[in-house]
């Protein structure tokens, strides 16, 4: 699934994105993105108290396909037009049924996996593969 990458890259700025929604919406401000995409230090961001970790937990079918329509919802609108446009959300009911937001190892990245902006993927030369970092 498409959205572990996103929730890990996003999961060390996750307080930071919170908090900066809270005081957001304390001050009255509705033009958000920027700032919002400031505290994540990405090109979006979600506001979802949820993390794809978090969901694992659920034991209601009912509550896991609420709290992850909930985490959906709370993305930036450039990942909602993603979404979107493959038609993300028809799949739910089938992932709902496939328990998919629960399974560890589908839906959570290893920890040793670094899908951030500075990991450098490691490059094949001449039979051999080498990494710059």
């Amino acid at each position: 699934m498409c959205l572990a990458p996103l929730d890990a890259v996003l999961e060390p700025t996750k307080k930071n994105v919170l908090d900066t929604k809270q005081m957001l919406d304390a001050a009255g401000i509705t033009e958000q993105r920027a700032a919002l995409c400031d505290a994540a230090r990405q090109a979006f961001y979600n506001t979802s108290k949820f993390t794809l970790r978090d969901l694992r937990a659920r034991s209601s079918q009912q509550q896991l396909r609420l709290d992850f329509e909930a985490y959906l919802d709370a993305f930036s609108p450039n990942v909602l037009d993603i979404l979107e446009n493959f038609k993300f959300r028809n799949q739910i009911p089938t992932l709902s049924k496939a328990d998919a937001p629960r399974n560890p190892d589908r839906e959570v990245p290893r920890p040793e996996i670094n899908f951030g902006p500075n990991s450098r993927p490691k490059r094949r030369r001449l039979g051999k593969t080498t990494g710059d970092g």
